[in-house]
C-alpha cells in the first residue's frame, strides 16, 4: 500500500515543500497478489482532492503473461 504524504521541490541543496494536495490531491496505491495464482495481481489507486473529492481511480485484476524472462 502506497499513501503520499507530501511533495517536496529541491533546489540549491534546500528542500522546500510544495502544497500540490490542494492542486493535485493525494494519492493512495494498492497492490495485491492474487493467493490462487503466484501470476496474478489485483491493483487499486485513487486520487482525491480535498476540495473535489475523487478525481481519478482506477482498479482491475491483471495477470503477468508466460512468456516473460525469470530475472531473479
Amino acid at each position: 500500500m502506497f499513501r503520499d504524504r507530501g511533495y517536496v521541490w529541491r533546489v540549491a541543496g534546500l528542500r522546500i515543500p510544495l502544497p500540490l494536495g490542494l492542486l493535485m490531491g493525494t494519492a493512495y496505491v494498492e497492490e495485491r497478489p492474487d493467493p490462487r495464482d503466484p501470476d496474478a495481481f489485483s491493483m487499486r489507486m485513487l486520487l482525491r482532492h480535498r476540495w473535489f473529492g475523487d478525481v481519478f481511480r482506477y482498479s482491475g485484476s491483471f495477470r503477468l503473461p508466460d512468456d516473460l524472462p525469470d530475472h531473479r
